[in-house]
């Protein structure tokens, strides 16, 4: 029988015996021959079909069956053969990784998390089957000494990693690793302070997967004092050998975020990333850069982009899932990498103003009492974290520690004592039953008065801090001090013509018999209304509350002068009413009210103080006497007004005004016994 050449269709049908033999022996090359060609090999058969061999018998058809079943095993087994390879097989790899972390610069540009991301690393890549050599905080010959010792001992393992965390610099083009002695006045000192990036790819050289992860590219800590030619922020880029990863925490020539957590940006993300099973270490990094990428522009307001150079020949796998995966995560660490760490030192100074226990870095330092002084001697150079605990205050932070200097901590208590002065706060006077809410005011300077009256001369003013009521003081608060102390207003003191004035069927009046409990019209209010503004008070009445609350709290408590009295109606803003141009945002005044009278306190916007009805609701009596030329005369620092008069300050405007007269600029003026249905007050100290 003669044998063609033509097809393997062809050969089988000449020679039977024999292509089945060689299909047996060698099915890969007949799928493979079969795979590159397959219409060269349909038309060759179509032709040996219909050419020579038409009366094909049905018994080698059989066999031709059975050929195809065999070809198709052999496919399905090389097929699974070479996914084992890819998978379980890697597993097997011996796994070896060089971490160092970077923080506790000693001549500045001290970092808070390269040695928290080393160590998160260690741990992590100890459970992915690596044996880990970490170190922390090394100097220049240290590293260059460990990379060394790292290459010749990675030359016994299948993988080879190497991760790095700190400052990095480049120049040149070429990359630096930039250890913790590094003192770098000028940018060509680099090359003799620092450690090449590329140092790793002789240190590790050979047919086997390299991976090195930068999370370096942080601020250049040195830029400042080498002027304004220097090489940029950031790393460059750099080819990565063959066989070899090569992973920044950012795009070339960008910088890092170290964090503001306990890990900086990139490698948070990348230890959660890499024990995610079945996947490449391409998709890992894809996954790292993108959630990265998001995190950065929504917490940091700035976008980082991680960046990677590959020239792997096969794939690599951190972890696989497979039920005959049994990883060996006890591997121990070989004498030579124990750890090590490169420690400088410092101080710590630390101010607090309430007493409690000090903790570093979760270790209990002492007691430490109320604005007192202590100082920490021999603190490790680097970030720390500090808390003191009080019985109702726990306040927490980081300090970065630089050789040979002192860090200084100032713990400020939020939760001062009750009636504490609080400047530009709010804050709350207990007295007699009363919770007084306060407002801290800074001081300053200030143009006083306008030009839209003829006793408002506009002249520069500047007043020292105090504290002012936040609303005018209510009828309920009135009743505390007359049921504590039995006073007699002016209004109880007098009768017949000099009772207080009152609006009653359209018509004001003077009425005898009205008091502090009467509305605007002189009669008894009903206690529901105790939460508005207390009226037919005089000057007087309001001095002796004033010295009531003085004596129950130990502080001066006192009418405003006019100057404080405008400066805390401004409110820091330039507007005519206090707190807007439109003075029906924040006043109750005649148009209003429709001369229904006062409302309750706070119920309109508040100026920039924090402070209420300072326009409208009730004028409000100032300690100063008034004079028509006061302005053209009065001192810059802190005027009090004349010195002797006849007539007393008010200000503000009230229910029954216009709107000219609810200005922060308005002045008015009644005597100091007289009272009235449009008058009230409220009360100042000074810390």
């Amino acid at each position: 029988m003669w044998e063609t050449k033509q097809s393997p269709i062809g050969r089988t049908i000449v020679s039977p015996q024999r292509y089945l033999w060689e299909t047996i022996v060698n099915p890969q090359r007949y799928l493979w021959e079969t795979i590159v060609n397959p219409q060269r090999y349909l038309w060759e058969t179509k032709q040996a079909f219909f050419n020579q061999y038409i009366n094909l018998n049905q018994k080698i058809m059989n066999k031709l069956k059975l050929i195809t079943t065999i070809i198709a095993i052999c496919a399905i087994i090389a097929s699974a053969q070479a996914q084992r390879d890819l998978t379980v097989g890697k597993l097997d790899q011996k796994r070896i990784a060089l971490i160092i972390g970077n923080s506790a610069y000693q001549n500045g540009g001290a970092l808070r998390n390269p040695v928290n991301d080393a160590r998160a690393m260690a741990t992590t890549l100890r459970k992915l089957n690596f044996t880990v050599l970490k170190y922390e905080n090394l100097s220049q010959s240290k590293m260059k000494q460990r990379i060394d010792e790292f290459g010749t001992k990675a030359a016994n393992y299948d993988v080879a990693l190497f991760y790095y965390a700190g400052h990095g610099i480049q120049t040149k083009g070429l990359n630096y690793l930039v250890p913790i002695d590094a003192s770098l006045k000028t940018e060509q000192q680099i090359e003799y302070n620092c450690v090449r990036a590329d140092r790793m790819f002789g240190s590790i050289e050979g047919e086997k997967t390299h991976i090195i992860i930068l999370d370096a590219c942080r601020n250049n800590p040195f830029e400042r004092s080498w002027g304004r030619n220097t090489s940029g922020s950031g790393l460059a880029f750099m080819q990565a050998p063959s066989g070899s990863f090569i992973a920044y925490a950012t795009s070339p020539g960008q910088t890092a975020s170290d964090g503001t957590g306990n890990n900086g940006l990139y490698t948070e993300i990348l230890i959660q990333e890499i024990v995610k099973p079945n996947r490449t270490i391409v998709e890992v990094f894809q996954n790292v850069r993108a959630r990265v990428q998001k995190k950065s522009k929504i917490e940091l307001k700035k976008k980082q982009t991680p960046w990677e150079s590959t020239s792997l020949n096969n794939n690599f796998y951190f972890t696989i899932s497979s039920s005959n995966n049994k990883t060996n995560n006890t591997r121990k660490e070989s004498e030579w990498g124990e750890e090590e760490t490169v420690y400088t030192y410092g101080k710590i100074k630390i101010f607090t103003e309430f007493t409690g226990n000090f903790y570093l870095d979760g270790k209990r330092k002492g007691r430490l009492n109320a604005n007192t002084r202590k100082t920490l001697n021999n603190v490790t150079c680097g970030s720390h974290t500090y808390k003191i605990v009080s019985s109702n205050e726990i306040k927490t932070g980081t300090i970065t520690v630089y050789k040979d200097q002192t860090a200084n901590i100032e713990i400020r208590s939020t939760k001062k004592p009750e009636g504490t002065f609080m400047l530009n706060a709010n804050f709350t006077v207990p007295a007699a039953g009363l919770n007084i809410k306060m407002r801290g005011i800074q001081g300053g300077t200030f143009t006083m008065g306008s030009n839209a009256g003829s006793d408002e001369t506009p002249h520069t003013v500047r007043v020292s801090n105090f504290a002012m009521m936040r609303y005018e003081v209510t009828v309920a608060e009135f009743e505390k001090f007359i049921n504590a102390t039995n006073y007699q207003t002016d209004a109880d003191k007098r009768t017949g013509n000099y009772g207080s004035w009152v609006y009653k069927n359209s018509n004001w009046k003077k009425q005898d018999g009205v008091n502090w409990k009467c509305d605007i019209a002189g009669d008894i209010r009903s206690r529901s209304d105790y939460n508005h503004p207390v009226i037919h008070v005089s000057w007087h009445d309001a001095i002796a509350y004033a010295k009531w609350l003085s004596q129950k709290t130990g502080k001066t408590w006192r009418l405003p002068t006019e100057a404080e009295w405008e400066y805390a109606a401004r409110g820091g803003q330039n507007y005519k009413y206090a707190g807007s141009n439109n003075i029906s945002d924040v006043a109750w005044y005649t148009t209003t009210t429709n001369d229904k009278g006062t409302k309750p306190v706070g119920q309109k916007k508040p100026n920039g103080f924090g402070l209420y009805d300072m326009s409208g609701n009730v004028y409000e009596w100032c300690s100063d006497w008034y004079a028509k030329d006061y302005y053209k005369n009065s001192p810059t620092d802190n005027p009090k007004g004349a010195s002797s008069g006849s007539i007393r300050v008010i200000r503000g405007g009230g229910w029954s005004s216009f709107a000219v007269d609810c200005r922060v600029a308005n002045r008015s003026l009644n005597d100091s016994g007289d009272r009235g249905n449009y008058l009230g007050f409220r009360l100042a100290f000074r810390p």
